[in-house]
Parts: structure tokens; sequence; C-alpha cells
């Protein structure tokens, strides 16, 4: 399935914003591991309870359409499966955080089919953290 197909609508009225970020954790690894593996930069890690790598769409991707910001992370590792499986059987955890702020106190983000189709290639699952009224 190509992203191609998503139709955007990156003024979409009933968000006021929103971002996405792709999330690896892990129990003791250090997140440099997931850099190194990914050949990517990360916009943040943490080492608290557990190792975080994170890099996300916050401040970066402009649009309200939340699947832009999506397909945004998702190019970066398009062509990483293999990587993203090696990292998956060493133990991290991986899934996208979307963060949503409704503009009008009503609507919610859009989930189509083919959406659905690309982002099933990824085997990842998305989580939404969802605000009715200002952040």
């Amino acid at each position: 399935m190509s992203k191609d197909r998503i139709e955007f609508a990156d003024d979409f009225q009933s968000c006021h914003r929103t971002y996405v970020t792709i999330c690896f954790y892990h129990a003791a690894s250090d997140p440099s591991v997931v850099t190194n593996i990914l050949k990517l930069d990360p916009s943040r890690t943490a080492k608290k309870n557990r190792s975080g790598w994170f890099l996300t769409t916050k401040d970066i991707c402009s649009s309200r359409d939340f699947r832009r910001h999506v397909v945004e992370i998702l190019n970066n590792i398009q062509d990483k499966s293999k990587e993203m499986e090696q990292l998956r059987n060493s133990g991290w955890e991986i899934n996208m955080q979307c963060f949503w702020v409704s503009s009008s106190g009503n609507g919610g983000p859009i989930v189509d089919r083919n959406f659905m189709k690309y982002v099933s290639e990824f085997d990842l699952d998305i989580h939404f953290d969802i605000w009715f009224g200002e952040d």
C-alpha cells in the first residue's frame, strides 16, 4: 500500500495542534543502540526506570492532520524493517504516540482505510493522547 493514496487534510479544522512520536523502550539497554542500528539521531533519549529513544514531529511538521505526522515518522524507518525486527527481538518495545488537541471541543483524528493499510505494514501500535480544550 502506498502512502500516496492517503488524502491529507493539513488544515484539519477540528484540530488545534498535533504531533507524533515514535518511542523505543527497553528495560536495560542503552538508547544509543537504537541510534546505531537505525542510523538515525533521536529527538531525545531517556535513562530513568527504563531506557527510551524518541523521534518526534513536534515543532517540525505544521500539519494539523495527525496522519501526515505519522507518515513523516514512518519515512525515517521506511526501509529499515530488518533493523526494526532486530530491535524488537532484542527486547525493545516500539510504538507511536499521537498528541492531538481539539480546536472546538469535538471531532477527532481521522483514521481512514488507506492510512490503516499503509501503517499496518510497519507493525506498530498507535496510542492517542487527545485533549478537548486548550493545551
